[in-house]
């Protein structure tokens, strides 16, 4: 039963998000507001994703160049995947056949072409939400005979005759899978894309086609709206997933619309004890939900942030965690960053509360040992020891990398590597360990850069500098060592300060780093593991067309943590 629910949302998911809210055009507006469509949505659902904009048609034209490449080979990995279903669960063949069919019918049509050869608009709205655990997807659609063909053509593909029915005004296509039964039903505006139990299909049909209102929507409750204005989502495609009620539906404890539809699917709730029971919901409860969307979208660039939101008193650890590192976080063109800033003993306090609010919520759990818990909080305050809670933080900015055309080796690296560290000194001369000449090495504490003797321990090293100033030791590889460790030290610090920072500039990166890995996939030969690094490598090759700089940060803040992705644009 458990795959039967995992592979229909697959199916549903694909026929109901291939198209997601892309345009002809910029229809900006002061205040965005949410779908129309949310109307037909329960308010408890569990999880909705939907669209009230469409995104910029120069910014789709790129997109869509990257996503044609990326979902063909997306599609020959399902595919596999469904083949090898197939064969340890034969009760998967229908579901499977129609999966497949569906993604060989988008295969090379993943363009504006493409898509209006199918019947749809590149400019269209779009929702995904739970009917209870189970998939419920509608598409607008351009052209309605196209969109019958294009149904007719799979039933062919899959082998499956569908049941040609009528409700209504709305003719739809019943697919027989036994337990399920899968919806394809087309309106005069949208697709309709459905898995449901087949002992609740008509009973609850009206409601997914849209003839009949949830008693109360997630238009009517305005939570969707409160979600886009707390946290600047822009209307582009924005969404939520709801931990609590799917921790509920799980545990038997769901209401409404989420509890019949897993009493339909006979699925059983976990059995747990009480106790347990109460800690599951707890945790739920410290996590509820997790919300994404575009917060910005033009031509040259887009924005995405997730939100996992946390309770209050969890929050309040993530916001004192972050550390601030001299350069972390801030935008630049570099081939790539990466850099991380933690309080550490904030941390520990963190972690400490944690598992001791775990102890205390799962008393007689048996999910609990206490005796376990205790130890592990003794190793974590021998762990965070005064040297290691004195780190800070690290910002490593490596601006070009050069490989040997012959060895494939590194043979040129300018790079910087930043500690920020209450005693730089001293974890300098920890370095002595390695290499006894460290100790003996005279580094003032004014910023200048001394050459580090790295003959004897990395011959093939470049050349290599330290510098010490104030709460920060920086190395350098640059020709220019006292400009590079000024500007490390000198850098300005991001507001507010994050946990982890990332970027790369993929088009930097695929031109220093071709030819070293074409000679590696060589010489990996027709392994599995060279199909799947050369699948890996293609993708990234493809995306180095399309994307110029991208970055990520993480912050801890009131919501929770957040996560945020900045994609400039060729």
């Amino acid at each position: 039963m458990k795959l039967r629910v995992v592979v229909s949302l697959a199916l549903s998911a694909v026929l109901s998000a291939m198209l997601v809210a892309c345009g002809n055009g910029d229809k900006s507006a002061t205040a965005v507001s949410q779908s129309d469509l949310l109307k037909y949505v329960p308010a408890d659902s569990p999880y909705v994703f939907a669209n009230s904009r469409p995104l910029p048609s120069e910014l789709m034209d790129k997109l869509l160049l990257n996503a044609a490449v990326e979902f063909d080979q997306a599609s020959k990995q399902i595919q596999a995947s469904l083949d090898e279903q197939q064969q340890q669960q034969a009760e998967s063949e229908k579901l499977n056949k129609l999966l497949k069919a569906v993604l060989a019918e988008l295969e090379g049509k993943i363009s504006a072409d493409g898509l209006a050869s199918l019947g749809f608009p590149v400019s269209g709205k779009s929702l995904l939400y739970g009917l209870g655990a189970l998939p419920v997807g509608w598409t607008e659609i351009a052209d309605r005979q196209k969109v019958e063909a294009l149904l007719s053509r799979i039933e062919q593909r899959s082998g499956m005759t569908a049941e040609q029915k009528v409700h209504g005004a709305i003719n739809y296509r019943r697919f027989d899978l036994d337990e399920i039964v899968g919806v394809l039903a087309v309106s005069d505006n949208y697709l309709i894309a459905a898995v449901l139990p087949a002992g609740s299909e008509t009973e609850l049909l009206p409601a997914v086609l849209g003839e009949q209102m949830p008693e109360t929507s997630l238009a009517d409750s305005g939570a969707f709206q409160q979600m886009l204005n707390a946290n600047g989502y822009a209307g582009y495609g924005d969404g939520y997933i709801d931990t609590v009620q799917f921790t509920d539906m799980a545990l038997g404890d769901s209401t409404g619309i989420n509890a019949q539809i897993w009493q339909a699917l006979a699925a059983e709730p976990l059995e747990l004890t009480p106790e347990c029971s109460q800690l599951a919901k707890g945790l739920a409860r410290s996590i509820p939900r997790w919300s994404f969307g575009f917060t910005e979208a033009s031509a040259q660039v887009y924005k995405v942030k997730s939100v996992i939101e946390t309770s209050p008193r969890i929050a309040e650890y993530l916001q004192k965690i972050a550390a601030p590192v001299p350069g972390l976080g801030l935008d630049n063109a570099a081939m790539f960053t990466l850099g991380m800033g933690v309080s550490m003993p904030e941390m520990r306090d963190g972690m400490r509360a944690a598992l001791l609010d775990i102890q205390q919520r799962g008393k007689g759990c048996e999910w609990i040992d206490e005796q376990e818990l205790t130890q592990m909080m003794q190793a974590m305050d021998m762990a965070f020891n005064p040297m290691i809670s004195g780190l800070k933080g690290f910002y490593l900015l490596l601006e070009d990398l050069q490989f040997n055309d012959y060895s494939m080796q590194p043979e040129a690296i300018d790079a910087q590597l930043l500690l920020a560290v209450n005693d730089p000194r001293g974890v300098f001369a920890m370095m002595g360990m390695l290499n006894h000449q460290f100790t003996q090495l005279q580094v003032p504490s004014d910023g200048t850069p001394v050459l580090l003797p790295l003959d004897g321990m990395a011959p093939t090293a470049p050349p290599t500098y330290v510098a010490i100033k104030d709460q920060a030791l920086v190395f350098t590889t640059a020709a220019d060592a006292v400009a590079s460790s000024s500007n490390m030290f000198s850098a300005a610090l991001a507001t507010p300060a994050p946990v982890l920072a990332v970027s790369y500039n993929a088009a930097k990166l695929l031109n220093r780093a071709e030819k070293a890995a074409e000679s590696v996939l060589q010489s990996m030969g027709d392994s599995p593991d060279a199909a799947e690094a050369r699948q890996a490598y293609d993708s990234f090759r493809n995306s180095a067309q399309t994307y110029e700089q991208v970055s990520f940060l993480v912050n801890g803040t009131e919501k929770g943590l957040v996560i945020e992705q900045q994609v400039k644009l060729r």
